[in-house]
């Protein structure tokens, strides 16, 4: 029976329907046949299987297509951050993959972030490859988290990995984070609450007083509130310095290795990943300027001059222009008035 409601606690019966529970089973199944896209385990190294959704595009029916992967710990379905990406590309002609972090979602294992990146992604990349719909031409993407992740599976030369999409990307733990030179970014606090378990619990993430949880001291006292079930929180927690499990985490020696063409994608405003980009990516082209939620100019000022220099707009301060080659000054038109080398001592302007 079909309900109407007409508000004021009134309802009435529109029509019936004969189906039955098992026929809106079958009818669903088919809807997810007809829209090429289903649920599978990807077997790790370790025997491990992580749990992934595949959508594949029309053409893949007359043979492979190249495809685009992606490992998020916030939940392969989720609308915003995979499955709106996973009908963009497979509309465009490509196979996508959104695959469940170890221990979140339905994968399996324990969550321990951050800790299994590289063989993780690698892992992936090489199973994707080897699908029969796919032609072995191989992309990946994924912002923040996900973004690092590109970086961690490419480390390890995955031989079908042919470009990345890299979003918001840091990459010097324990100078960016989760601690800034020492310093811990509160963020971090918040984000381990909500990927503490296997779901993302927004809801209950909402109930609490986050302003009151992250003045509290001493600092360890914010676990009370997290309630990790894992090493994650022992690891934001106790690991301050940049001991041997951060050290293995990062690539400052090893970018060079890495020979993949890349669209690295950073926000000038972003107050989390703009110094990591710059300083992991030194000879990455400007070529837009964005805040954290890819809008262009967003208001700050012109838009610096795109090109492989750094750009300043007026009175604005940048702690890392040590990074640049050159240094061009632009005025509130956007036109440049004035330009200079940058030393290495060079911190402020």
């Amino acid at each position: 029976m079909i309900i109407e409601e007409h508000g004021d606690d009134q309802v009435s019966e529109v029509g019936v329907t004969e189906e039955t529970p098992f026929q809106r089973f079958v009818t669903d199944g088919e809807a997810l046949a007809s829209a090429r896209r289903y649920e599978i385990g990807v077997s790790m190294r370790d025997g491990i299987e992580l749990a992934a959704d595949v959508y594949l595009p029309a053409e893949a029916d007359h043979g492979p297509v190249p495809a685009i992967a992606q490992v998020t710990p916030y939940d392969k379905s989720n609308i915003l951050l995979a499955a709106n990406e996973g009908r963009f590309y497979q509309s465009c002609g490509y196979a996508y993959v959104a695959v469940d972090y170890r221990g979140r979602g339905k994968s399996e294992g324990v969550w321990n972030g951050f800790a299994n990146d590289v063989p993780e992604t690698h892992d992936v990349i090489e199973w994707v490859a080897a699908q029969r719909w796919c032609d072995e031409k191989l992309g990946t993407t994924g912002i923040s988290y996900m973004g690092w992740v590109r970086w961690a599976g490419a480390s390890e030369s995955p031989p079908r990995l042919r470009a990345m999409l890299s979003t918001s990307t840091a990459g010097r733990w324990q100078q960016e984070i989760p601690y800034t030179n020492g310093i811990f970014q509160l963020y971090f606090a918040w984000w381990a609450h909500g990927t503490r378990r296997r779901i993302d619990e927004s809801y209950r993430r909402q109930q609490i007083d986050w302003e009151e949880v992250l003045r509290r001291l001493p600092f360890k006292s914010i676990g009370e509130v997290i309630d990790t079930a894992t090493n994650m929180g022992n690891n934001l927690a106790d690991r301050d310095t940049l001991d041997d499990f951060w050290k293995n985490l990062r690539f400052d020696d090893r970018y060079d290795q890495i020979n993949v063409p890349c669209l690295h994608v950073i926000g000038w405003y972003d107050q989390e990943d703009l110094l990591g980009a710059l300083v992991d990516y030194p000879d990455a082209r400007i070529e837009r300027i964005y805040d954290h939620h890819g809008v262009i100019n967003a208001g700050h000022g012109p838009v610096p001059t795109v090109g492989d220099r750094l750009a300043l707009i007026p009175n604005h301060v940048c702690p890392v222009t040590n990074l640049a080659r050159e240094l061009i000054i632009l005025d509130d038109n956007g036109d440049e008035v004035d330009r200079c080398s940058v030393g290495a001592g060079l911190r402020n302007i």
